[in-house]
C-alpha cells in the first residue's frame, strides 16, 4: 500500500514539473515573437481612388471573422481593425469583384508575408 502511494506522489510531482516546463517555454515563445501579442491590432484602412469614378465593392474575411460586403464611394474610405494570433497563422483576403464578371482575391494581410516572421509586424 504505501508502494502505492510513493509512486502517486513521484507522479504527481512528475506532472507538476512538466506544466512548469511547458509554461516556461511558452513564455519565452511568446516574448520571441512579440513581447505584446496579445494587445498587438493592425488597421487595414482601404480607400476607393479608382481613376474612372466607379464605386468599390469589396467582401473582406477570414477564417474566424466575415465583414461582409462593403461599398466605397469614390475618394471614401473603410476600415477595420484586428488582433493577430498567437500562432502566427492570421490570415485575411477580400474578394473584389469588377463588372463585367471580372473580380480577384487580394491577402490584405498574411501573418507570414507581413508579420512577425519578418522581424516588425506590419500595423498599418
Amino acid at each position: 500500500m504505501a508502494n502505492i502511494q510513493r509512486i502517486q506522489v513521484l507522479v504527481v510531482i512528475i506532472i507538476s514539473l512538466l506544466i512548469q516546463i511547458a509554461l516556461l517555454q511558452a513564455e519565452t515563445i511568446a516574448s520571441y515573437v512579440h513581447p505584446n501579442i496579445s494587445t498587438l491590432k493592425s488597421i487595414v484602412w482601404i480607400t476607393n481612388r479608382l481613376g474612372d469614378g466607379s464605386i468599390l465593392n469589396l467582401h473582406c474575411k477570414s477564417l474566424d471573422d466575415n465583414l461582409g460586403l462593403k461599398i466605397i464611394a469614390r475618394n471614401k474610405s473603410w476600415s477595420f481593425t484586428f488582433r493577430l494570433n498567437i500562432w502566427g497563422t492570421t490570415v485575411l483576403y477580400c474578394h473584389f469583384p469588377w463588372p463585367p464578371g471580372h473580380s480577384t482575391d487580394f491577402y490584405i494581410y498574411d501573418d507570414i508575408r507581413d508579420g512577425v516572421h519578418g522581424g516588425i509586424p506590419c500595423i498599418y
